[in-house]
């Protein structure tokens, strides 16, 4: 939209991460080198059993106060582009004449439209026809079947839909439309194709995608790649440049480094997400493998794709751990408890807070405990929600490394547990495979903010500004047998927690 390169040698580039419990703005250099960084928490209501929600205003309000301190730093150098990553999933209903939401956002992780998902599912011919356009299955956890329950349960929602009244989208679309008064309206192709009504093909939305999810299109922002001059927004008084959107796990695909056939990363956040690149073609599935397909990115029209597994509660678990049950009190006893407690002592916990990912997929399924006996003590349950994770992570793995022919290289590990080098050995472990841990853990902004360079002239290619060396490289030591054994009886509980009988039980 016609925003030109710059050339002054002082150019920075602020790059925006909204996470699921946390807006974080960074001021970059040239080289991506951070220069400040400024994070704010963003806190999530759960209104009900299984619910997810987010004060869209809140987490637009809290990324213009972060990224008014990260300008600050900048010390009247300029600003040469923003890059902005989003969660994804999450969505937004609002007025289109006044930017105002007209409900709380449905969080990603919230599992209200079960139901509907669950009837859109018995009819198998329709499940397998939007399997195959969209890359994945009917579930919650996408955005379409939240939008169409915002606009059933809103009172006169979908009427106002119906004559213009009402937009929706992702938070990258709100945030954008809000802080450039209206005048952008965009996603791009790794989050529209997080939705379920964007074809996998094309990452713009399909009208009999729309239709069967009863979302109007009409509501729905252009589509652009995730290079693209999108405008400007408005921060502090400035007028910035916006010139990379990515989804956040996309986007710290790229920051890894992740850009061949074949390389794959784990971003340990809120949930924990592998990510394996597969070139410029969605891999190939004999049948229903419980992973994703999805777009990477897309940069000057060419797409790069990616398949998927998600484990909907990670970081997500310890926090639980420490706010809720009081067994933790701050994030270095991971590593602690680890060290000192070698065995859980017989103790197995699932930690499916809510609900199974892949490569099961089972929104009913509830986090299980198992084998908790007098001797068991705060120690061996907390090592096993770690190893619950690290479980299926490596579940993930072995369904990754038989969708691609060529196999998983050896996984980059980032974020926020990935600073344990006692979690990433039993990770090395229990998935009996090498992992590195990526020397800039902020990969998610390494990522959106290599692409803003690019488009800014101030890199000649993200390719040049992503790579880098590990900071940690593991092997596993676990012996073969032990390993096996850990997994079957693993398995064996989560077979038994997705079976009718375990369903049963773990309905409230």
């Amino acid at each position: 939209m016609g925003i030109s390169s710059v050339t002054d040698p002082r150019a920075r580039i602020l790059a925006i991460d909204q996470g699921t419990t946390s807006v974080r703005a960074t001021l970059l250099d040239a080289s991506l080198t951070a220069l400040a960084s400024q994070a704010e928490s963003v806190p999530r209501s759960f209104p009900k059993p299984g619910w997810v929600e987010l004060d869209a205003e809140e987490v637009v309000a809290a990324t213009e106060r972060v990224a008014a301190a990260a300008i600050k730093a900048a010390e009247g150098a300029p600003i040469a582009g923003v890059g902005l990553a989003n969660q994804g999933e999450t969505v937004v209903v609002w007025e289109r004449a006044s930017g105002k939401p007209i409900a709380p956002a449905v969080v990603w992780q919230c599992r209200r439209t079960e139901a509907l998902c669950d009837e859109l599912r018995k009819d198998e011919a329709t499940a397998a026809w939007v399997r195959k356009a969209t890359g994945l299955p009917i579930d919650p956890y996408f955005s379409a079947t939240k939008l169409a329950w915002l606009l059933d349960e809103i009172p006169g929602a979908r009427e106002r839909a119906a004559r213009g009244e009402l937009v929706a989208g992702t938070l990258d679309t709100f945030t954008l439309y809000r802080l450039s008064a209206g005048k952008i309206f965009v996603t791009d192709p790794s989050t529209s194709c997080r939705t379920l009504l964007a074809g996998l093909a094309s990452g713009r939305w399909d009208a009999q995608l729309c239709e069967l999810f009863r979302v109007p299109s009409s509501m729905l922002a252009e589509v652009v790649s995730s290079d693209a001059e999108a405008g400007s927004i408005a921060i502090a008084g400035a007028s910035l440049p916006v010139r990379a959107l990515l989804c956040d796990q996309p986007s710290a695909l790229l920051g890894t480094g992740c850009l061949s056939p074949g390389d794959a990363k784990c971003t340990y956040g809120t949930g924990a997400f592998v990510q394996a690149n597969t070139g410029g073609e969605p891999a190939e599935s004999a049948g229903d493998d419980g992973l994703l397909r999805s777009i990477a990115w897309e940069l000057g029209g060419a797409r790069t794709y990616l398949c998927e597994g998600s484990v909907l509660a990670a970081g997500d678990v310890l926090t639980w751990l420490r706010d809720d049950l009081g067994l933790l009190n701050r994030p270095e006893e991971v590593d602690e408890i680890l060290r000192s407690t070698p065995s859980s002592e017989g103790v197995l916990f699932v930690p499916a807070l809510g609900g199974l990912g892949a490569p099961r997929w089972s929104g009913s399924a509830r986090g299980t405990l198992l084998g908790l006996h007098r001797g068991s003590r705060r120690e061996h349950f907390v090592r096993a929600a770690l190893e619950g994770i690290a479980h299926q992570v490596a579940d993930i793995l072995d369904a990754a490394a038989r969708a691609l022919p060529s196999g998983l290289r050896p996984l980059w590990a980032d974020g926020g547990l990935s600073l344990s080098p006692a979690f990433l050995e039993l990770q090395a472990d229990l998935a009996g495979s090498s992992l590195r841990r990526a020397a800039h853990t902020e990969a998610t902004t390494r990522g959106v903010s290599a692409l803003a360079a690019v488009g800014a002239g101030l890199i000649g290619s993200a390719e040049e500004a992503v790579k880098g060396d590990a900071s940690l490289e593991i092997s596993p030591k676990l012996d073969a047998g032990a390993r096996d054994a850990a997994r079957r009886r693993y398995r064996k509980l989560v077979d038994w927690m997705v079976s009718p009988a375990g369903l049963e039980l773990m309905t409230i």
